[in-house]
């Protein structure tokens, strides 16, 4: 029987290699709804893989174009707001013609301000998804291509000051990394393209020899 924990796994490693900027919430509730309607399937099956994939593939696309709408809709509308505010300004400076040179101080109104706070939260949300992508695909050169997956774990559960820059938090990352998982599976870092090819004469030098009687 299929488990939401082995469809979760796919779906982090599918995400990783795509830079797909899904969150935790999201991956989680697809595997538990993916587990129950299909509980008796293979993972391993190329046609489980291939529509576990499809359905991420999909769900990103419409994330992405949900997020470009809902970020032109943010420009449109800080647009709009910035010239009420300048609006707001010359209203003022008629009331006082020397507004300008003493800095009144004028208040917006408490929707306006509701809306531009929001914009600043969108603005803000989607600067940390895109340099956490960044970071990740950084911290990922030096990593094995079989650890890349649980290296977004670690990056899952840290937490991250994403005002500084990418590479030092790449760098941080890979120390956190290396720091958990270095004693149970040696090496971390990539090897070169031999490095997992085993030269014949070690290889012989390793078989035990039986003694024929």
């Amino acid at each position: 029987m299929i488990t939401p924990e082995e469809i979760l796994q796919k779906v982090n490693e599918h995400c990783t290699e795509k830079q797909y900027t899904l969150n935790d919430g999201f991956r989680s509730k697809f595997s538990e709804k993916f587990a129950e309607a299909n509980p008796d399937v293979d993972i391993t099956d190329e046609k489980v893989l291939n529509s576990i994939k499809f359905n991420i593939d999909t769900a990103f696309s419409a994330a992405s174009k949900e997020l470009k709408m809902k970020d032109e809709t943010w420009k449109s509308k800080e647009s709009e707001y910035l010239k009420q505010i300048e609006t707001f300004k010359k209203k003022n400076e008629l009331v006082d013609p020397d507004a300008a040179k003493k800095k009144v101080a004028f208040e917006l109104p408490d929707d306006l301000k509701k809306e531009l706070e929001e914009i600043k939260k969108f603005k803000e949300q989607k600067r940390m998804q895109e340099k956490r992508a960044n970071v990740l695909q950084i911290a990922q050169k030096k990593v094995r291509e079989d650890l890349k997956s649980n290296l977004e774990d670690v990056l899952n559960i840290m937490e991250l000051d994403y005002s500084k820059d990418e590479n030092e938090l790449a760098e941080k990352l890979n120390s956190s990394f290396t720091k958990l998982y270095k004693d149970k599976i040696g090496d971390i870092r990539p090897g070169s393209s031999n490095s997992n090819k085993p030269k014949d004469e070690d290889w012989l030098n390793g078989v035990k020899k039986v003694q024929i009687k």
